[in-house]
């Protein structure tokens, strides 16, 4: 009984997807759909496909994967030495401040 009124009646919330499925699929079934193309045709499409295939990469997007190989290649850098005398000065009280390097630093970021 239930399937007789779905296909007669008006959907209770005609906003709702279910309703649009149910007009396109309506739709769908009344109009023709083109059919595929032939072996032949579809041979010529992928032969002219492939002739025209050309990409352009940017200059910069080459410099960048040069620049990344490099690095990448490139050794690691060690400065456990460093930070253990780093902290071995500020542990002892010895470590100094250049204010100086450090004005001079703030200036050279914020010019």
């Amino acid at each position: 009984m239930s399937s007789v009124f779905n296909d007669t009646r008006a959907p209770f919330f005609p906003n709702t997807r279910s309703a649009h499925v149910k007009q396109n699929s309506n739709r769908l079934s009344k109009t023709s759909l083109p059919e595929r193309n032939s072996f032949e045709r579809s041979s010529q499409i992928k032969k002219q496909s492939q002739n025209n295939v050309h990409v352009d990469i940017p200059e910069s997007v080459k410099d960048f994967a040069r620049i990344k190989s490099a690095v990448d290649n490139s050794e690691p850098i060690d400065k456990t030495a460093k930070i253990q005398s780093l902290r071995n000065q500020i542990q002892n009280g010895t470590y100094e401040i250049d204010y100086d390097a450090i004005a001079d630093k703030m200036l050279q970021e914020s010019f």
